[in-house]
């Protein structure tokens, strides 16, 4: 008998039309019959089940009837099934496709075409549970809020299969209408892993407010899409929203459908051992450069030797103001530490605290992910207005604890990267879909360290035993336990140079690092040695004294030596923790000189001192600071005015009471632009002086000169410093002078000025008057005033051209008057035999003008 075939379920077919061997029928004038054999007439339709061998698989069993095209039913085995019901079932039993006489020879010349071994899914060992997982992804308000759109996504556990075949139940609240499919309320259309012409897609209404997904393949075919270990998109769907008047929902249908989902492998279709399906659609994703971001960090790790329980804290903080709604949080821990599944076994708990602490609002389910990871999966319910606000300021969601199991162990608390993938979610209040994802998500703040918490810190020498600060020194710290480097916790404790507020000061955790190197390790700490601590600032430098080391958990105790920091230079930082860069000193002048100009307003005896104060520091470095004219009124501190302004107040000094002399820092008087190594440098000084006497006293006017001298130190760049009665010591140094320490210290600024270019502060005319020049204001002179001869041992002349009558005042370095003529002439000559060798202030007046000079006695 002659058999046409139309399709194939499986097997291999060599051509189109095949013979079998029949018993029984006519045969010519002859009929022959077999009652257990099947009877076939011309014409018949049915369905052949055979052997490896082509025989049937049972006489009994082995072929279903169809009458035609026109009855669909088939009659197999005595009952009767439709032609899908039956087909299906054929399928579900030899795992693979039905496919046509042509499709079947086309998948032949393929294969022979390029080889038979090119399943991926050969890779797989038989072993593993296969596992797929569908989910809702990138959901998006579309079309002006009238529309809500979504993908299905699907990630397999074993990458290298290929996808077969599927049927998905969504089900939907009547926010996006009734069978919507039929009225074309939702739309759904292929995504990229289906692309392929061999899927076919349909979808329909299974139920007023629920639809199906059919993805079937023609034929089963290596062709069709292969799994990676990426999540992929399935199909792309697109709903109406009908009624935005209340909270709507979209979901996977509780339907069973762990019996119609497939691979295809190796030439077969396969099931699937477990399909899972994501919660309901919770949030949508946000319209992009407008999304709020989150940041989750950990928070006041603690250990409890009491309960032998470790508990860390849970901060969450927005990029802008939120109402927090759910989250799925994932967290990583080391079970040799805290013990395995720690969720299962009740060795660990959550407490709900502060954004999370109304209970009837958020709930919270800890879950065990695998043995080492754990989940928290915060829901929210009710009104959204009763949402805890979420902004830039960080709360406490609350407190992890964990028990310990072993002490010694590292924490290596972490947030897994699932956290960064999965919802979280803030409310926005539109309907129907009310929350909206966090985007970006930021969790990467891990919790290391041992368990019971790091050993104390123990400092066994340090060298060299004198460093400078704020130029770059570097101080190595020898010992144990320092522990692994924590930014913004680790660090070494000096004395507070600044000798207010804190007794030691904190230096900063970039102090620690240079060339892209944290020096800091368990035995060894090397730090450059900064100018100032880590806050925002210039103030409060290390000072000499016993120093400490923090690790993450302790303070070390003091070290057995003193380190010595004979003096520190000027350094800024402008951020907490930031970089501290040494400040230097530029000159507004072409002749690389400061020209102080005064107040009016200042009395005479405290400008004397000023000019005594200035002489000291001539003696020491000749630095090009000069003496300016007198303005009328004092200029704004603060602002950049090329005004080197020295001036008065009768009031308290940036609200420090006691204060006869400061030196005005403002980071608006700092650039940046001409220096190397991120230096900056001052472009402007002011200073402001205070005084309430009227009758000052030879002691009173002493102090007034030291504080001034003092200040004049800040301005050759040097920060407080302690040890050794320095003048740079906060308080001054009680009339010992400018010492060996500040004056080598002050020296620095010439070269670290010629560093930063072009205009270095220079040396060799300090105390002179300012000339005219750029930026400079030029001084009212008394015409043809001289002084000579200069140095002077006998008789110094004092001379004007126009012949004026002049006052002459002679004022030692203690800024006191020790000779005073007045004359009409034009010359006075003034015998200063009697005056101890030394730097001498010449006061000219002719009544008018007042002009200063310089000279030295010897």
């Amino acid at each position: 008998m002659l058999i046409k075939v139309q399709s194939i379920f499986k097997g291999e077919l060599s051509d189109s039309t095949f013979i079998i061997e029949t018993f029984g029928g006519t045969v010519g004038d002859n009929f022959h019959f077999s009652p257990h054999t099947i009877g076939l007439q011309k014409g018949y339709q049915g369905y052949f089940f055979l052997t490896k061998d082509l025989g049937f698989v049972s006489y009994e069993n082995g072929f279903a009837f169809r009458d035609s095209d026109f009855n669909p039913q088939v009659r197999f085995a005595g009952k009767m099934f439709s032609k899908q019901q039956f087909e299906e079932g054929i399928i579900a039993t030899t795992k693979y496709p039905k496919l046509s006489v042509a499709e079947y020879f086309n998948l032949r010349i393929i294969e022979n075409t390029k080889g038979r071994d090119r399943d991926t899914c050969n890779i797989i060992t038989s072993r593993v549970k296969k596992s797929i997982a569908f989910s809702f992804k990138n959901v998006k308000y579309t079309e002006n809020f009238q529309y809500i759109e979504f993908d299905v996504k699907v990630k397999v556990n074993t990458p290298g299969l290929k996808f077969g075949k599927a049927n998905l139940y969504v089900k939907y609240s009547k926010h996006f209408g009734e069978n919507a499919i039929s009225s074309k309320e939702i739309q759904v259309s292929k995504g990229k892993m289906i692309q392929n012409s061999l899927y076919a897609l349909t979808s329909t209404d299974v139920g007023s407010q629920s639809f199906g997904i059919s993805i079937l393949p023609k034929y089963g075919s290596n062709s069709l899409y292969t799994f990676t270990e990426s999540e992929e998109d399935l199909v792309h769907v697109k709903a109406k929203i009908t009624d935005f008047t209340s909270i709507g929902s979209i979901s996977f249908d509780d339907i069973d459908i762990s019996g119609e989902v497939f691979y295809w492998c190796q030439g077969a279709y396969g099931l699937f051992d477990e399909t899972n399906l994501s919660e309901p659609i919770k949030a949508t994703n946000g319209i992009a450069g407008s999304t709020i971001g989150i940041t989750y960090t950990f928070e006041n790790a603690i250990y409890n030797s009491s309960f032998n329980t470790f508990s860390v804290n849970l901060f969450a903080k927005a990029t802008a103001p939120s109402k927090y709604a759910q989250a799925f949080i994932y967290i990583d821990y080391n079970d040799l530490g805290f013990g395995k599944d720690v969720v299962k076994n009740g060795t660990f708990q959550f407490t709900q605290q502060d954004l999370l602490a109304n209970s009837a609002v958020y709930k919270v389910f800890p879950k065990n992910e695998d043995s080492n990871t754990l989940s928290l999966i915060v829901f929210s319910e009710g009104d959204p207005d009763d949402l805890a606000n979420l902004g830039t300021t960080p709360r406490n969601l609350g407190k992890l604890t964990f028990n310990v199991t072993n002490c010694n162990e590292p924490k290596n608390i972490n947030f897994n990267p699932l956290t960064l993938i999965n919802l979280n979610s803030h409310s926005t209040g539109n309907m129907p879909v009310t929350n909206e994802q966090y985007d970006p998500v930021i969790a990467n703040d891990p919790e290391n360290g041992t368990i019971c918490g790091c050993k104390k810190p123990v400092i066994t020498s340090f060298s060299p035993m004198a460093v400078r600060g704020g130029v770059g020194e570097i101080l190595t710290i020898t010992g144990q336990n320092f522990g692994t480097f924590v930014f913004g916790t680790s660090t070494v404790l000096f004395k507070n140079g600044d000798d207010m507020g804190p007794k030691e000061i904190e230096v900063g955790s970039l102090d620690f690092r240079w060339d892209d190197i944290i020096h800091w390790t368990d035995t060894e700490i090397k730090i450059k040695v900064p100018g100032c601590d880590k806050a925002k600032g210039s103030n409060r430098p290390p000072a000499t004294g016993n120093i400490k080391v923090r690790n993450i958990c302790e303070i070390s105790d003091e070290s057995m030596q003193k380190v010595d920091i004979p003096y520190s230079v000027l350094n800024y930082r402008g951020s907490l923790d930031g970089k501290a860069k040494r400040l230097n000193l530029q000159s507004n002048s072409p002749n690389s000189s400061i020209c102080f100009q005064f107040s009016e307003k200042i009395p005479s005896w405290i400008f004397d001192q000023f000019q005594g104060a200035l002489i000291d520091w001539c003696s020491e470095t000749s630095i090009n600071f000069k003496i300016g004219a007198s303005i009328k009124n004092n200029t704004p501190l603060g602002l950049k005015d090329n005004i080197n302004l020295v001036s008065y107040s009768e009031s308290d000094i940036n609200g420090v009471s006691g204060v006869p002399a400061a030196m005005f820092v403002t980071n608006f008087y700092f650039e940046t632009n001409k220096c190397i190594d991120e230096s900056l440098y001052f472009s402007e000084i002011d200073f402001v002086l205070r005084a309430t006497l009227t009758s000052p006293s030879i002691a009173d006017e002493k102090k007034v000169r030291e504080y001034i001298a003092h200040e004049l130190g800040h301005a050759h760049m040097l920060n407080h410093a302690k040890g050794f009665d320095q003048l740079m010591q906060p308080n001054g140094n009680s009339g010992n002078g400018i010492t060996l320490n500040d004056q080598v210290g002050a020296n620095l600024v010439f070269a670290a000025s010629a560093a930063c270019g072009p205009k270095p502060i220079g040396e060799g005319q300090c105390g002179m008057s300012c000339g005219t020049g750029i930026n400079a204001i030029q001084e009212e002179t008394i015409e043809g005033l001289q002084i000579f001869p200069n140095p002077v041992s006998k008789i110094l002349s004092v001379s004007s051209s126009d012949n004026s009558w002049l006052v002459v005042d002679i004022i030692n370095a203690q800024g006191i008057c020790v000779k005073s003529t007045e004359n009409s002439n034009s010359e006075h000559l003034i015998d200063v035999s009697d005056l101890p060798s030394g730097i001498y202030i010449c006061k000219v007046s002719n009544g008018k003008i007042i002009n200063y000079k310089i000279f030295v006695k010897i």
